[in-house]
C-alpha cells in the first residue's frame, strides 16, 4: 500500500551565527494512512523540524517529502499542526477559536456553526462553546486546539509536543481522549514525545531517532493490546518495549555526549 507520507532521504542543515546546523541528515521515512506514529529522541535530533518539513512551513536542503503522492512544495493545507503552546486567540470565545480558520476560507455562518458543534461534541467541550480561554483549564484548552484543527478537516495531525505542559494526571486523561478522537476522525498522526511511556501508549509504531543530526535509528511495531489502560505500563511487554527504546535512546545521547567532549 501507498504511504500517505513518504520521506525520502531528506535533510536539513541551518545556517546560525555559529556555522551550520545539520538538523536532519539522510532521512527516510514512510507513513501509513490512519495510523499513529511517534517519534522519540533526544532533545535536538531534528523531531520538530521532520514536522515542519512535512507541513511545508520550511523546505528540506535535500531529499524530498511526499504527501499522497505529490510532492510537498509549500504549506500543506492537507496538514494540522498542533504545538505544545496552545495558541488560542484569547480575546475569542471557543467557537470563535474553532471557527477562525473556517472564517478565513468564506464558509457560511451555518456550516461554520454545524462543524463547531461537530467537534466541540467530540472533545468533550460543547458545554464551553461561550467560555473564553482565560476560564478553562490547560487540557481543555489543548483540546480546544485540536478541535480547531480538526474542523479544517486535514488528512494528517502534526503533534508537536503536545501534552508536555499537562500535569501527570491530566496528561494520562488526554492521552485517553487523544485516542478516542483519533479513532473517531480516522486521522493520520504524527506525534512528537520525549516521554516513551507516552509513546507505548498511544502509537501504533515508534520511530526513534539518533542524536542530532536526526537519522531513523529504529523502527518498533506496537503490539501491545488495545485499549491501552494504565496498568498496561506494568506488562512484561510494556517495560521490554521501554527498556529497548530508553537504552536506543540513551545510546544516542552517550555518543552526542563523547563526541562533544
Amino acid at each position: 500500500m501507498e504511504p500517505i507520507i513518504r520521506v525520502d532521504r531528506a535533510s536539513m542543515a541551518y545556517r546560525t551565527r555559529k556555522g551550520i546546523t545539520e538538523a536532519l541528515r539522510n532521512l527516510s521515512l514512510d507513513i501509513h494512512a490512519h495510523e499513529i506514529l511517534c517519534i522519540v529522541g533526544s532533545s535536538g535530533c531534528g523531531k520538530s523540524t521532520l514536522l515542519n518539513l512535512i507541513a511545508g512551513f520550511v523546505q528540506p536542503t535535500r531529499g524530498t517529502i511526499y504527501l499522497k503522492g505529490q510532492r510537498v512544495s509549500g504549506i500543506e493545507p492537507r496538514c494540522g499542526m498542533i504545538f505544545q503552546e496552545y495558541a488560542l486567540f484569547p480575546w475569542l470565545t471557543v467557537r470563535s477559536n474553532v471557527e477562525f480558520g473556517m472564517s478565513l476560507r468564506g464558509t457560511d455562518k451555518a456550516e461554520r456553526r454545524r462543524v463547531t458543534d461537530e467537534y466541540l461534541k467530540l472533545v468533550s467541550l460543547e458545554s464551553f462553546a461561550d467560555a473564553y480561554p482565560s476560564e478553562l483549564s490547560g487540557g481543555m484548552r489543548q483540546r480546544v486546539a485540536i478541535a480547531r484543527v480538526l474542523a479544517n478537516d486535514p488528512e494528517v495531525l502534526l503533534m508537536d509536543e503536545p501534552l508536555a505542559a499537562l500535569d501527570a494526571m491530566t496528561r494520562q486523561i488526554l492521552q485517553d481522549e487523544l485516542l478516542r478522537i483519533v479513532e473517531a476522525s480516522g486521522k493520520t498522526v504524527i506525534f512528537v514525545t520525549h516521554s516513551i511511556d507516552e509513546a507505548l501508549i498511544l502509537s501504533d509504531r515508534i520511530a526513534v531517532f539518533s542524536s542530532r543530526p536526526g537519522r531513523l535509528k529504529m523502527l518498533i511495531e506496537n503490539d501491545l493490546p488495545r485499549p491501552r489502560k494504565a496498568e498496561i505500563q506494568l506488562s512484561p511487554q510494556f517495560l521490554a518495549l521501554k527498556t529497548e527504546i530508553w537504552h536506543a535512546v540513551q545510546e544516542e545521547v552517550l555518543a552526542h555526549l563523547e563526541a562533544r567532549a
